[in-house]
Parts: structure tokens; sequence; C-alpha cells
């Protein structure tokens, strides 16, 4: 706390502005100052939305069974319990599933994330699961408002973030990589096949050598020799 550089982060990050480029209507470019927490929020951000609107329609099954009430009050608990409750393998594989439902979704599980059990294990991005689960924790509690922007973030939301967060790293992430067998003892079956996808490989460019380039020769170098660029001869020649 008592080096100089601390000083100057500390007073940088907190009242540091930087330059906000926006349009108006009329699409004139729009330049204004911005305190840097304001950029810095935008950047941990970004990509949260995509994930509410479709939360409920994706992990509907779960919705279904969380909805009954002899399991309401216990799933209840276990949403946010940072993994520490036994939770029963129907509410496991309700979980999982509603996370596959957002394949359709380029922008939120990304380009063909079914396209193997490896990949989706192992290619998706542990942060988009995560937001997934964390826009059904917030809809089932009954929170429905956006979060608030950077200067007015509400206490309770960052919390509540935290435990969602937290329980589906411990519970919910190590059942995600595609292994379902062992996974879920067997019990829920995903078509794989119907999904699959293989990426073009794309052409490697050969590059043709110039008509006014020259091979050295064999008998004057190696493979391990140095070489370097010889201007009157306009070739390479061993160093």
């Amino acid at each position: 706390m008592t080096s100089d550089m601390a000083k100057k982060v500390t007073l940088f990050t907190f009242y540091g502005l930087y330059d906000h480029v926006t349009k108006d209507s009329k699409k004139h470019v729009v330049r204004r100052k911005k305190p840097l927490l304001n950029w810095i929020y935008r950047k941990t951000s970004t990509g949260r939305s995509r994930f509410a609107p479709k939360a409920k329609t994706n992990f509907a099954k779960f919705v279904d069974l969380f909805n009954k009430p002899e399991n309401r009050e216990e799933w209840t608990l276990l949403l946010t319990d940072g993994g520490a409750g036994e939770a029963p393998m129907e509410y496991l594989i309700a979980i999982e599933h509603g996370l596959r439902q957002y394949a359709n979704d380029v922008h939120t599980m990304g380009t063909r994330p079914l396209r193997s059990a490896y990949h989706w294990g192992h290619k998706v991005d542990k942060w988009r699961k995560r937001e997934a689960y964390i826009a059904l924790v917030r809809i089932l509690l009954g929170i429905v408002e956006d979060y608030r922007q950077w200067d007015c973030f509400k206490f309770c939301d960052y919390t509540l973030r935290q435990k969602s967060a937290k329980t589906f790293n411990e519970r919910h992430f190590r059942l995600s990589d595609g292994d379902d067998d062992n996974n879920f003892d067997g019990e829920y079956v995903f078509d794989w096949e119907s999904h699959d996808y293989s990426p073009r490989k794309k052409k490697r460019r050969i590059v043709k050598a110039s008509k006014h380039s020259e091979v050295v020769s064999a008998d004057t170098t190696t493979s391990s020799q140095v070489m370097v660029y010889d201007i009157e001869k306009d070739c390479l020649v061993p160093l």
C-alpha cells in the first residue's frame, strides 16, 4: 500500500477517464469522457444478457420438476448451497439437459457446441455454462429485473452471483464433460450423432518460388549451417 505505483494505479482506476465512442440516431460519431470503472464493468459483464431471455425455455424440463410441491423446498436450497447438498439424479440430469438446449444459439454456447461429447466437455468455455445456470437461478428465485449498472450495482446481486457460481463449479461443471454414462449412471441418453459436425479444413496455401530466386548448391551447405543473403549473388550463402 506504500508503493508509489500502487497509489498511481488506485487513483487511475477510480478517477481515470476514457473515450467512450458511440453513434447517435443520425449515425454521427459521438465521443464522451466516462469514468474508467464504466469501461471495466462493460468488459466484465459482456455476454451475461444473452442467457436470461431463453433460460426458462431451455431449462423447461428442470422448471417443471422444480415447481412440483414435493421438490420446491429442497431444490430451492440446492440452487445456491455451494454444492454441499446431495442433489438427486433427476435434478442433475435436468440441469445438464438445459445447458445443452442453448446449443441452437451461437451467441451463448458458441458454434456447434454439441458436435461431439469431447467438444462439449473440453472446448466450450466454462463461463458460458456458468452464466446460463446463474440466469436460471435468478428466474427461479423470482428476480426478473436486469442488473443495475456499474455505479449502483446491488450487493445482493453480487452475493447471489457468487453463491450460484460456486454451486455450478462444485456440482455441475464436472458433470458437463460429455461422459454421460459415468456421470449419470447411464440414466441420461443423449443423441450426439444427430449433432455431429466436422468443420471443413482450410486449404494450405502453397507459395511458389520467385523466378528470380536461386537454390544454393547442396555441396556448399548443410541443414545445420547458418545462411545469410548475398546481395551480389542474389541468394543465400553460408555465413
